[in-house]
């Protein structure tokens, strides 16, 4: 069973940057510090339900197009997929977030969503002043109005001011690498001219790769989970790099019940290996709240030493929201 963990220890400051004093796999450095919100955050979507999933959410300490938030988000209205597709809101406090200037529409929507395709997983990062938008594709299957599952591709749309945008790019395939992958909860972050990428299968693996120019990749790696139980499943995903390393926030479940998922942290030094991961936020156990049902997919933000944990969640009503978990004190 994956346990609650403890408080940050065992790290020694050394100039502007901090420095992990002992084997990271061995220690226990982070504890269940979240509570669940009282409330969900107001979302607004263009179908006009508010409910969405899959946010991703960047701070941007300097603004971008005067906006120091930005959310990537699907909405999922009653789990309704039609709707799924990418969608960008903004904020200058990381909690009123709205749509910036023009942007009531989503990015794109599958020409073949009435038969059963749909998008889903938006991941969102900065590459100078350049938002990119990544957003997952399963087309539709043939016979019934149903997707393919098995046929998983990832498009990336651009933009520098959030009104203006370039034609959606296809950025992998399920033929890109010699293995097939599902790309599930497809991450990407960019850093030191690198784009760094995590994605799951519709298994319990967290797989990594990198690239320059989405032409040429590396080996895919598996990631390795120190002490992780053998019944646990992860299944969406977020991750940001900071001076503690690749920290990673995870939706999943350690049983067959994937419809009551948990979210747990864990962190690692080179975004392969990773410590023992910690409970860090349970399904609410109060009537009429609207994360009673299972959490889903979460991002975590850093400023300076405080973190913002934003995710989503079913209400057993079906109503899927999105909320910032609160944080407790580490004293």
């Amino acid at each position: 069973m994956i346990e609650n963990g403890k408080n940050i220890k065992n790290v020694i400051a050394i100039g502007n940057e901090k420095e992990i004093s002992d084997d990271l796999l061995n220690v226990n450095y982070w504890g269940k510090f979240y509570t669940n919100a009282k409330q969900p955050l107001i979302t607004p979507t263009y179908d006009g339900s508010n409910q969405a999933v899959h946010p991703d959410v960047l701070y941007v300490e300097n603004g971008w197009n005067g906006y120091k938030y930005i959310m990537g988000l699907t909405p999922y209205p009653q789990g309704n997929d039609d709707y799924e597709n990418p969608q960008i809101l903004v904020s200058n406090d990381g909690i009123n977030f709205n749509y910036l200037e023009v942007m009531k529409n989503p990015l794109d929507v599958p020409e073949d969503v009435k038969s059963g395709g749909h998008y889903s997983d938006i991941n969102i990062c900065l590459v100078g002043d350049t938002l990119e938008v990544y957003f997952r594709y399963n087309p539709a299957a043939k016979g019934g109005k149903k997707a393919d599952n098995s046929t998983n591709m990832v498009y990336v749309m651009k933009s520098k001011n959030g009104i203006n945008w370039s034609e959606k790019e296809l950025v992998l395939t399920t033929n890109t690498f010699d293995k097939k992958y599902d790309y599930v909860s497809p991450i990407i972050i960019y850093d030191e001219g690198l784009y760094k990428i995590w994605f799951s299968n519709y298994s319990s693996d967290l797989y990594y790769t990198e690239t320059k120019d989405w032409k040429s990749f590396e080996k895919v790696q598996v990631c390795k989970f120190k002490d992780k139980p053998a019944n646990f499943h992860l299944w969406h995903h977020d991750l940001i790099k900071t001076d503690l390393g690749y920290e990673i926030v995870i939706n999943g479940y350690e049983d067959s019940n994937s419809a009551k998922q948990n979210l747990y942290y864990t962190s690692s030094p080179d975004g392969v290996n990773f410590s023992p991961m910690k409970n860090i936020l349970n399904v609410s156990d109060k009537e009429g709240s609207f994360d009673n049902g299972t959490l889903y997919k979460a991002s975590l933000v850093r400023i300076k030493n405080k973190y913002s944990l934003y995710y989503s969640a079913r209400s057993k009503t079906n109503q899927w929201r999105i909320g910032l978990a609160e944080e407790k004190s580490r004293n």
